[in-house]
């Protein structure tokens, strides 16, 4: 599955990132898959954030928010890096058990095509004129009525439906 490089950068960025060299972490990481849906279709390139409201059996500093970019079929699956620079994000497929206010985006360019990962490796989707394409009450934690709850077995069927463009 891509992994949308603007969704990464700026996950990585809110989950405290810091210079120095690849950090530790305790994989207390459950499996978070799912599929987002715009309008009754499977939604493409859809970047989908987990933000954690609590923690089941954590303290709240250790919450982490969790990401990923849906592919071509609207499926995604989770990850959650800790702060600190990444180089490869496969040790840390998962998300850590507790609740959740889900955020979404998907930018596309004027001309309706998809921004792309090459894109973002230039500039940031609006400073290259892409729109977010999700209705804005979908974007933040505050307003987001999307909510998760990750038990301690995780949760490999979760189903977001957007509604459709208009």
């Amino acid at each position: 599955m891509l992994r949308s490089v603007a969704a990464i950068s700026f996950a990585l960025i809110l989950c405290g990132c810091s210079g120095g060299g690849e950090p530790t972490y305790s994989p207390d990481l459950v499996p978070g898959e799912g599929v987002v849906l715009i309008g009754d279709a499977p939604a493409a390139d859809v970047e989908v954030i987990f933000n954690p409201v609590s923690t089941t059996g954590k303290p709240e500093r250790e919450a982490r928010m969790a990401f990923a970019t849906t592919g071509a079929d609207g499926r995604f699956s989770l990850v959650c890096p800790p702060g600190g620079q990444v180089k490869d994000l496969t040790g840390f497929k998962g998300i850590l058990p507790g609740e959740y206010a889900v955020t979404f985006h998907k930018f596309v360019m004027p001309d309706g095509q998809p921004f792309t990962p090459e894109m973002a490796k230039e500039r940031g989707p609006q400073a290259s004129g892409a729109r977010d394409i999700v209705p804005p009450q979908f974007g933040s934690p505050q307003t987001s009525p999307m909510k998760a709850k990750i038990g301690l077995d995780g949760a490999t069927d979760l189903e977001f439906k957007l509604p459709a463009a208009k």
